[in-house]
């Protein structure tokens, strides 16, 4: 079986190229009007693929993971120019990864093991019946054990009350009121300060990064076999594409699509 990190870079590829052909294209179906894009009031796209002769899109295969297309802000797209040591410039890409809410403190330690199995990459598991295996890229596996690290600091953060007083707080709790600031707050790169200035790690690849806790995402704990204690309301993360502009010149494009090929496939993204 076909690894899904890999299905996930080949789709790319031939997503963009199908792309530059047909802009409107069956790839091209919109997200429904509530998952339009802030920004913009336009729909971003699911990442569609080539299934045995169908279009689909990752939905089914990866139930807690949206693979989405946001080529609606020309702003963020990417631009093809040889004379660029890279040869394409522009936007990075983005993981949005959403937490649970802090469960009672004797039950954290087998709250985020739970959220572990379940999440050992932000993308989650393959569902079963699909002819995939699970992503057990090391880059991806490390943003999983990135987001299990800033799990558990958000939940200490949490127990620090919604306005402590600064003055008051020890060292320990004044580092975690600052977690907290970082990760509450709307910069597009928050994720990535958490992790260097926290965890003291950095990211595999060049990717926006945030964080933010779902609070309807809840560690629900079986008190007569722990072993069964399960996540209610289980989220979809998402990675968001921002896809390369077509160049004008018809000469340019398939060594274009071959550099964006290699770069996607050597940052993952």
């Amino acid at each position: 079986m076909q690894n899904i990190y890999q299905k996930i870079v080949s789709t790319y590829s031939v997503y963009v190229a199908a792309g530059w052909l047909d802009p409107e294209g069956p790839y091209f179906v919109t997200l429904p009007k509530s998952q339009s894009c802030p920004d913009t009031g336009q729909h971003k796209r699911y990442l569609k693929f080539n299934n045995n002769g169908e279009v689909s899109t990752f939905n089914e295969i990866l139930p807690h993971c949206e693979l989405l297309i946001d080529d609606f802000n020309v702003n963020n797209s990417n631009i093809w120019n040889p004379y660029y040591s890279s040869q394409w410039a522009g936007s990075l890409n983005s993981i949005h990864i959403k937490l649970p809410v802090a469960p009672p403190k004797e039950q954290r330690a087998l709250a985020i093991s739970v959220y572990a199995s379940m999440f050992p990459t932000f993308m989650g598991l393959v569902a079963d019946g699909h002819p995939y295996t699970d992503n057990d890229d090391m880059d991806w596996l490390a943003i999983g054990e990135y987001t299990n690290s800033i799990i558990t600091m958000a939940w200490e953060a949490h127990d620090l009350g919604e306005n402590p007083n600064p003055d008051t707080l020890s060292k320990e709790q004044q580092i975690l009121l600052n977690f907290r600031d970082i990760l509450t707050s709307e910069n597009p790169n928050s994720g990535q300060e958490l992790i260097e200035k926290f965890l003291q790690k950095t990211l595999p690849w060049n990717v926006n990064i945030t964080f933010e806790t779902d609070p309807h995402f809840k560690f629900v704990f079986d008190r007569y076999e722990p072993l069964l204690s399960v996540f209610e309301n289980i989220p979809r993360n998402t990675f968001t594409y921002h896809p390369p502009v077509k160049p004008e010149n018809k000469n340019a494009q398939a060594i274009a699509i071959s550099e964006y090929c290699k770069f996607t496939n050597a940052t993952a993204c």
